[in-house]
């Protein structure tokens, strides 16, 4: 394969900005072409007739993208804390909830449950009587739907 120097310039600069938005989307189908256009690069250097060129840019590609998903996974976490050291962005409420205590928060009528600093809807029941700001145990966790009862 005969690329210009600006050609693969080209290529390289969009397989690296490529990858590094991958860690924000982790779609990995933009990272395994970005690493076959990174494999062209790299392939490039070498002066073989254009089959050799070719499976040395599968070989390459393969290698690549072994050495991505091997390794990636920590890099990406690690790149992530960096930017969010305390891990305050989207979280989801898992069966760890059940049996903590909350904070019960009545808010335009809606009622919802305060724990670790986040509001969850509240199972709506005619045993819900509880005042604002009341401490309460969270009983049990359904599709993002939190029942509590008073906190014993």
């Amino acid at each position: 394969m005969e690329f210009s120097d600006f050609s693969l310039s080209v290529i390289l600069g969009v397989s690296i900005s490529a990858i590094l938005l991958d860690i924000f989307f982790r779609t990995d189908i933009i990272s395994v072409v970005s690493l076959l256009g990174i494999s062209i690069y790299i392939s490039s250097f070498f002066s073989v007739s254009w089959e050799w060129s070719t499976a040395l840019c599968i070989m390459c590609w393969l290698v690549t993208t072994a050495l991505y998903f091997l390794l990636s996974r920590k890099g990406i976490d690690l790149i992530q804390h960096a930017f969010d050291p305390k891990g305050k962005s989207v979280k989801e409420m898992t069966e760890d909830a059940v049996g903590e205590v909350a904070v019960y928060r009545e808010i335009d009528g809606a009622q919802f449950a305060k724990w670790k600093d986040e509001l969850w809807p509240v199972h709506r029941t005619e045993e819900n009587n509880f005042s604002d700001g009341e401490n309460i145990t969270i009983s049990s966790y359904e599709n993002g739907v939190v029942s509590i009862e008073k906190t014993k």
